[in-house]
């Protein structure tokens, strides 16, 4: 860890500045943040009706400091051992998003009740919706986004085998399994559109 520490009422206040507080939902993981030493938490959370649990004063600022992030990589020499590593760990922070919280990308798939598929697909799908996304140095399966909890598993879904049908297509996917009665009534009363392969018909 390297530190720089600044003298000054200047620079105080400027610190203070980036100090506020994180309200967070427990139930759907929705978040925000509010700069200040004093804290107006939302009566309950906008998304999901639940309670909102707040944290704070805590940093709200950015984790490292992209110039001097830049001048570390440039000074690594591949005579280190672990000078590759060390490129990767840095072209992470530089890219990281300025952002207090994460998400994590097996904690919202296992709350939404659907398999986590490959991260950098993942990503790609909020990204390709029009969101700032980035991972995180600190964890393979946590990122950060200016997309709320709700754009995300939007953005970020994927259509079930029997959600979408070829034109022509006379029998069900092959490779797939063919979907229960109660799985498909499960996801029409959530409001999904569904079109249900037919058996062909008997000649």
């Amino acid at each position: 860890t390297y530190l720089e520490l600044d003298r000054g009422a200047g620079e105080a206040n400027e610190a203070v500045d980036e100090l506020g507080h994180i309200h967070h939902c427990e139930h759907c993981l929705w978040r925000t943040t509010e700069r200040g030493l004093l804290a107006d938490a939302p009566e309950s959370c906008p998304n999901c009706g639940h309670g909102i649990q707040t944290a704070g004063p805590v940093w709200l600022g950015r984790t490292c400091d992209p110039a001097f992030v830049a001048r570390v990589g440039a000074s690594i020499d591949d005579s280190f051992g672990t000078a590759e590593r060390s490129r990767t760990l840095l072209a992470t922070l530089a890219s990281e998003l300025p952002r207090p919280t994460h998400y994590d990308q097996h904690r919202l798939c296992k709350r939404w009740g659907r398999s986590a598929d490959a991260m950098d697909a993942f990503l790609g799908r909020l990204a390709d919706a029009g969101h700032s996304v980035s991972r995180t140095h600190y964890g393979g399966t946590t990122f950060k986004t200016d997309a709320d909890v709700s754009t995300i598993r939007e953005a970020t879904a994927q259509p079930r085998p029997w959600a979408v049908r070829t034109p022509g297509q006379s029998d069900w996917p092959s490779g797939t399994d063919r979907p229960t009665t109660a799985a498909r009534e499960k996801d029409s009363r959530r409001g999904k559109e569904l079109t249900i392969p037919r058996a062909p018909a008997t000649p």
